[in-house]
């Protein structure tokens, strides 16, 4: 299958050290292959399975560690 790519915002992401958290959550979930976070411009760009795993899932992820992914 080929991978998929989505950007979603991120509310509450101010700083490098954000960065490096939201980096290091979505990367170890199955199926993401890549994992780009912005704290300037409040996005994540993320290259992903769809067959292992999905936005709802990435978006999940984000709100475990406290950040607030924007609809």
């Amino acid at each position: 299958m080929t991978a998929q790519e989505t950007t979603v915002r991120v509310e509450g992401m101010t700083c490098i050290g954000c960065e490096n958290n939201v980096r290091f959550a979505l990367s170890a979930l199955p199926g993401v292959e890549t994992v780009e976070a912005d704290h300037h411009a409040k996005t994540v760009r993320v290259v992903y399975d769809p067959e292992t795993t999905g936005v709802e899932r990435l978006r999940e992820a984000l709100e475990e560690i406290g950040f607030e992914p924007a609809p």
